[in-house]
């Protein structure tokens, strides 16, 4: 990340020297800013998901539910700081914010991948993942922010576009199978 640590503390308004004692170095201090933040993301998004499966009573989870599950917790109002470091860290992937998500991100993708597999079962676990992954390739373009359009929301409208995103995902989710997916031949 491009960034210094004194102009992070700076900029946080906090004092360089307590942070470089506890912390050490930049690399230490975003892994910890960056694991503060998604745990909660993530025990959410897997509290949603294990209350949406509890409420289908063994059936497959519709492919809404889980993606209703996936997408508000890192997108809500009071998250958008959050969205755009993400965002930072995926387009720029230092090995420490790579090490993080491995570390923080690991089971979450695992646990969506499975109930998708669920859901659409005309789909291999390879598509049903690579379909996840443009998901979260869309995300994470939406949490960079495009320069010229500040992802901030407020409340009211928060709601209205956190739906668009849902159907968004969900419709691409839902695609029927590509034909060298369906026959089982590598997309590249």
């Amino acid at each position: 990340m491009g960034a210094s640590l004194r102009t992070i503390t700076a900029s946080a308004g906090v004092n360089l020297a307590g942070v470089n004692y506890y912390f050490r170095t930049k690399e230490v201090f975003l892994q910890e800013v960056l694991s503060r933040r998604l745990r909660p993301i993530n025990r959410r998004r897997l509290k949603l998901l294990e209350a949406a499966d509890a409420a289908t009573s063994g059936a497959a989870v519709p492919v809404e539910r889980i993606v209703e599950a996936f997408v508000p917790p890192l997108l809500g109002h009071e998250q958008w700081r959050l969205r755009r470091l993400i965002g930072r860290v995926h387009a720029e992937p230092a090995e420490c914010g790579q090490r993080v998500f491995a570390v923080e991100c690991w089971s979450v993708p695992q646990r969506f991948t499975s109930a998708l597999e669920r859901a659409l079962s005309g789909l291999s676990p390879n598509e049903a993942a690579i379909r996840l992954q443009f998901a979260i390739g869309f995300l994470v373009q939406i949490s960079a922010g495009v320069r010229h359009q500040e992802m901030r929301f407020s409340e009211a409208s928060t709601t209205g576009v956190l739906g668009q995103m849902v159907s968004f995902i969900t419709a691409g989710l839902k695609a029927p199978a590509t034909k060298c997916v369906a026959a089982g031949l590598s997309p590249g």
